[in-house]
């Protein structure tokens, strides 16, 4: 009867996460604001990137140059120039990424909170009771974990490299290329999946708020304490985990599919398709961000009627 009753359970959440799907489809207004905020905030990060590569673009020429040299038949001369040119990148950015990472995270985060403001009333009309202020707290308490992903991502990629890279090539051994790879995509792999699995709270709170208007505290207490909106929103996040990764896979599939005729198509046609395939990524990506969000707002609701 338990298993009988999981079963069931895990067909309603999968078919009430196909209807958000499709009132979100149904409903391009929301779908486009979500796609408004993400690319006003990130248009001027995108744009400052660019500038700053521009002013530099001899010293990015000569890595582009040196990069595409590199061979898996030559680990020790792929590992040696990885390493020097990764360096001469980060002497490059050292001077401004601090300021860069700190402006850009506090203007996505107030950009993102006024695009969720904008969402929640759009989808709750006049029931959203959703606050600007604890939005962008929440926003940026999220960004904040994001880059320390991010950090531990870089500090676990960097040492294995060292190790099987640039250490053996010291000692005299064969770099292990492989083994480098397979930790690198493992471990970000695993690093994916944890975050999405222990980040939900943030994004709940954020739903609950919209709903009740609750403070900063409250909204996260009721995201943790609601055990129905605990074991829903675990699913729904692990749902768009798989769908985040299949979403990566497909665009690295279609990005690959002119490669067989590379000989003969022209560098500008290959520049075209692959802007194409990263503007597509980018707005199915944000398609489901909606439809996460508006799925977190139905937990919320059959929460609160789980408690009345």
């Amino acid at each position: 009867m338990a298993a009988a009753g999981q079963v069931a359970k895990q067909k309603r959440s999968t078919q009430s996460f196909v209807g958000v799907m499709a009132s979100v489809w149904k409903r391009p207004s929301l779908v486009a604001l979500e796609v408004a905020w993400r690319w006003i905030a990130g248009g001027p990060i995108m744009l400052v990137v660019y500038l700053f590569g521009k002013q530099h673009s001899d010293v990015l020429a000569e890595v582009w140059a040196q990069w595409g040299t590199m061979t898996f038949f030559h680990p020790a001369e792929m590992a040696s120039t990885l390493g020097a040119t990764s360096a001469r990148l980060f002497d490059l950015a050292q001077p401004v990424l601090a300021k860069f990472i700190t402006v850009s995270m506090l203007w996505w985060c107030a950009v993102g909170a006024i695009g969720q403001v904008l969402f929640a009333k759009r989808l709750l009309g006049a029931a959203s009771k959703t606050r600007l202020a604890l939005v962008f707290c929440l926003r940026l308490m999220r960004s904040l974990g994001v880059l320390l992903c991010w950090a531990l991502w870089a500090s676990v990629v960097l040492a294995v490299a060292h190790h099987e890279l640039t250490t053996k090539a010291t000692l005299g051994a064969e770099p292990d290329v492989l083994v480098f790879l397979a930790v690198s995509i493992v471990f970000s792999l695993a690093l994916f999946v944890g975050w999405a699995t222990l980040s939900w709270p943030l994004s709940l709170a954020l739903a609950w708020n919209a709903q009740h208007g609750t403070s900063l505290g409250g909204s996260l207490r009721a995201s943790v304490t609601s055990k129905l909106a605990r074991s829903e929103v675990l699913e729904i996040s692990l749902v768009m985990c798989i769908v985040k990764i299949a979403l990566v896979v497909l665009a690295m599939t279609f990005s690959a599919c002119p490669l067989p005729f590379a000989t003969i198509a022209t560098q500008e046609f290959l520049q075209n398709w692959w802007i194409a395939m990263a503007v597509l990524y980018m707005l199915a990506s944000d398609y489901f961000h909606s439809v996460r969000f508006a799925a977190y707002v139905q937990v919320c609701e059959a929460a609160l009627d789980e408690t009345a």
